[in-house]
This record gives structure tokens, sequence and C-alpha cells, in this order.
């Protein structure tokens, strides 16, 4: 896990600099709240982690599903 400190209004690259997969800006800081403002290609999913973590639960398991039927 990579942890950088940013300012409010500063930005970190993903990706290729010269063609990043996107941008994440610190937008605001009032108190202990941090607002972040996230440019990514709409096909890429970015999603917080409690609704992560939801969707994960909700999904069908397929562990064991795969191949075909025993004989």
């Amino acid at each position: 896990m990579l942890v950088i400190t940013r300012r409010e209004g500063e930005e970190v690259v993903i990706g290729d600099p010269a063609n990043p997969l996107g941008v994440i800006r610190i937008a605001g800081i009032k108190g202990d709240r941090v607002r972040v403002a996230m440019e990514f290609p709409r096909e890429v999913a970015v999603h917080r982690r409690e609704v992560a973590d939801q969707i994960l639960a909700e999904e069908p398991q397929i562990a064991g599903k795969i191949g075909g039927a025993a004989s």
C-alpha cells in the first residue's frame, strides 16, 4: 500500500503520466473530513469500500461451479 500526503487542490496521477488511467484530487478538507474527486473512464468501476463489500456479498458465489459435471 502506498501512503502519501497531499494538500487541498493537489493531485495523484494513476498510471502513465502521459496517458493516465485516472486522476485523484483532494477537493477539500474540513475538520476530519476530506473530499476526494476522482476522474476515471466510465468503464472503470469506483466504489466506496462499504458499497464494494455489499456488491461482493450479493453476487452469486461461483467457487466450485466452474467446469463440467462430475461423472
